[in-house]
């Protein structure tokens, strides 16, 4: 028996491999040659990521990040990467496009390379009660050997504001020297 560890560096195709078993001895038995045939599966891995603070503040600004990768053995062709916000609204993101209703934003779509990483960010402004929910997809015209990172979602629940008021009631005047009495409410 004999065990082989062979480093592929080919992405699409078959490797061949040919074995012969030559000997001194006479062999009865010609052609000890086995020929193995593998072939080479590769592909694109698109994926993404969020990252959005878990709580906010009602009608605040918060800042957002989006974050595609290439984490397959080929080129990732026709990438179409686009994030949907529910519950908030979009404000601005880098290098992309907001829509026209504030609550989608597309990124450049681009071809990406093995390993490849391309990071956004975004702002949105929190709505006064509830939850602001992301939805991040990206697909590739490659083919994807995993299509179950294509997709994220991450949620931002708003927080209560407090509301703290405080008054001081004091007599209108007072003689030098004297005490006066108020009340803090």
């Amino acid at each position: 028996t004999l065990v082989m560890n062979v480093n592929v560096t080919a992405t699409t195709g078959n490797i061949t491999n040919k074995g012969l078993h030559p000997s001194t001895t006479p062999d009865g038995t010609p052609g000890n040659t086995v020929t193995l045939v593998v072939p080479v599966s590769g592909g694109a891995d698109v994926s993404v990521t969020l990252a959005v603070p878990a709580t906010a503040m009602a009608g605040s600004t918060v800042t957002g990040t989006v974050t595609f990768y290439n984490l397959g053995s080929v080129t990732a062709d026709n990438v179409t990467r686009t994030l949907f916000i529910g519950g908030g609204t979009l404000t601005a993101v880098t290098t992309g496009t907001l829509g026209a209703s504030s609550v989608t934003a597309t990124f450049n779509a681009a071809s990406m390379l093995p390993g490849a990483t391309a990071t956004f960010t975004f702002t949105y402004v929190v709505p006064q009660t509830g939850s602001v929910n992301f939805t991040a997809t990206v697909t590739t015209t490659t083919a994807d050997t995993n299509t179950t990172n294509n997709t994220t979602t991450a949620m931002t629940t708003v927080g209560s504001v407090a509301d703290v008021s405080v008054s001081l009631a004091l007599p209108a005047s007072g003689a030098a020297a004297s005490t006066l009495t108020g009340t803090v409410t």
